[in-house]
């Protein structure tokens, strides 16, 4: 389903059409590793017909030569669907790997793919930039099956706890989406690395989840107590305690806690306190943990400076007495004094 979803949408992008394309895939996989696969898909007829006659294409262009055509509430689709039939888990990887799916695992443990609409997030920005709403263009679902009850998943489950159902609409279908069913329970933890277990750091750390199985929470508790959701990755720059957890979808879970205690004054280059310079200076900051503000005196005015010259650096020619503070984002401090003639 997904290399003609793609090759249609890159169409349906062009017309910024709603409502138009709906596709579906079920596996069932049996005891043995067989099964069977199917897939359907429903295009609008009358945007398909527009299509092939603005861009001079055919129905076979667009993949839909052996179509039926069908009427859902009181809209005509052009229909195309097959089924497929799989005698071990070695055919079900190919016959995904030949749809354009990647990051494939299938075997006793259960499924897993990766699904990906094909859309750069570029093509929906210029499109929402000319005022059309995707959200409801395309919509797809897909049904894993599996002999056994299903321990985890990243969709739905059914009442028998056998079919794991995944919906893709809206901003999710453009999204890259990752499609797990699995019956065997697995039991080792997630890693959080970046970090060893009740360490001191003296600067910025920035921490990391991974899972075979795929992270379905990570969270870390501040200073004030309470519990922040962060993704993959965290980068922690404030001095405090922190105690930092994940859980994967069967699950298992890991508690990491650490300290950052950062005294280290910022630096600041291209210029040395009590110096007096007879050109022009380059003056730049740098902190572990993170510049939080930079101020400028010349002959006992403050200067305003903007973020981006706080970020990146800036110039000063002019002559004067010049005093810069700067302190990084937990507070420690450095002053630099000098003369430009």
């Amino acid at each position: 389903m997904k290399k003609l979803f793609a090759v249609i949408l890159s169409l349906v992008l062009i017309l910024a059409m709603t409502g138009c394309m709906q596709g579906e895939d079920r596996i069932v996989i049996n005891e043995d590793g067989s099964g069977e696969s199917y897939s359907k898909i429903m295009m609008d007829k009358s945007v398909s017909d527009q299509l092939t006659e603005s861009f001079g294409m055919s129905l076979e262009d667009m993949g839909l030569e052996d179509a039926r055509v069908e009427t859902v509430d009181g809209v005509e689709y052009y229909v195309t669907e097959a089924t497929v039939g799989f005698g071990n888990f070695a055919e079900l990887i190919s016959g995904l790997e030949e749809s354009g799916y990647s990051g494939i695992y299938a075997g006793d443990g259960g499924l897993r793919y990766v699904f990906d609409a094909g859309v750069s997030k570029e093509d929906l920005e210029q499109m929402e930039a000319m005022g059309f709403d995707l959200g409801d263009s395309v919509k797809a679902s897909v049904s894993i099956t599996m002999p056994k009850e299903i321990l985890a998943t990243t969709g739905t489950l059914s009442e028998d706890k056998k079919t794991a159902t995944f919906i893709f609409e809206g901003n999710d279908f453009y999204t890259v989406q990752d499609v797990m069913a699995s019956i065997e329970k697995e039991t080792v933890k997630p890693v959080l690395s970046g970090i060893t277990n009740k360490k001191t750091y003296s600067g910025a750390k920035t921490v990391t989840a991974k899972d075979a199985s795929g992270i379905k929470t990570a969270k870390y508790k501040k200073n004030d107590g309470k519990y922040y959701s962060f993704d993959i990755n965290k980068t922690f720059t404030q001095n405090g305690k922190y105690t930092v957890y994940a859980t994967d979808y069967y699950g298992n879970k890991t508690t990491k806690t650490f300290t950052i205690k950062d005294t280290t004054k910022p630096t600041v280059s291209g210029v040395t306190s009590g110096k007096t310079y007879s050109s022009e200076r380059e003056i730049t900051f740098k902190d572990n943990c993170g510049v939080k503000t930079a101020k400028l005196y010349c002959n006992g005015k403050r200067v305003s400076l903007s973020d981006d010259e706080i970020a990146n650096g800036f110039y000063l020619g002019d002559t004067g007495s010049y005093k810069i503070t700067v302190t990084d984002v937990n507070g420690n401090s450095r002053t630099v004094t000098f003369k430009i003639k």
